[in-house]
């Protein structure tokens, strides 16, 4: 399978948002991430530190 695990990094803390992303929408800091099953999480206020295609994961990041 090629879903990835979208990863939150907030506070130095790691926090897995969802296991297995087919999909993840960036628009205006906010991300969407979406499953094989169309279920969706919405997180606010995020940037993309890190896409390691090679782990299947995808790393967002809160605050600095």
């Amino acid at each position: 399978m090629c879903e990835s695990k979208i990863v939150l990094i907030e506070g130095g803390k790691r926090s897995v948002v969802m296991e297995a992303a087919a999909k993840v929408l960036i628009s205006g800091g906010d991300a969407t991430c979406i499953d094989i099953t169309g279920e969706e999480v919405l997180v606010k206020g995020v940037q993309v530190r890190e896409m390691n295609l090679m782990k299947h994961e995808i790393v967002l990041q809160r605050g600095r």
